[in-house]
């Protein structure tokens, strides 16, 4: 562990199988090759409250991601779990934020955008909010 980078003892890395996501993996890397600590790899599957959505992917699909991402960063040593919440759309920055929180992130990793239609209209707000909100650094991945 690098001494004095409080933030790296604990990573939270956002993903969502986007190309932005799979650059912020690239980052997580990195960032654990340089001693970070532990890494909590979460992805949040959104659905829109009182409709029916087809998912961006399927439950398993979701899981698949999340292991896949753990499996890389086991593979350069990082201490990893993964985790796959579900949130209202829309309410997906506050579930990374109560993750990070839980978790006890001391930075949080993420994609400047998202994948998927309905996220490119946000146009990144997913990275937006959870910037302004975050109680710990945020880095966003470009």
């Amino acid at each position: 562990m690098v001494e004095g980078v409080g933030m790296l003892e604990k990573v939270l890395l956002a993903v969502d199988g986007s190309e932005y996501a799979d650059k912020a993996v690239a980052a997580t890397v990195d960032l654990v090759k340089a001693g970070a600590g532990e890494v909590l790899v979460l992805h949040v599957q959104e659905a829109v409250a009182g409709m029916t959505v087809v998912p961006a992917e399927s439950r398993q699909e979701a899981h698949e991601l999340v292991e896949g991402v753990v499996a890389e960063l086991t593979a350069v040593g990082a201490q990893v779990r993964g985790e796959v919440r579900s949130s209202v759309y829309r309410s997906t920055a506050r579930e990374v934020l109560d993750a990070a929180e839980t978790f006890g992130a001391g930075l949080i990793v993420l994609g400047s955008r998202g994948r998927g239609e309905l996220t490119g209209l946000l146009l990144g707000s997913l990275a937006h909010k959870v910037i302004h909100l975050a109680a710990c650094p945020v880095l966003v991945v470009r």
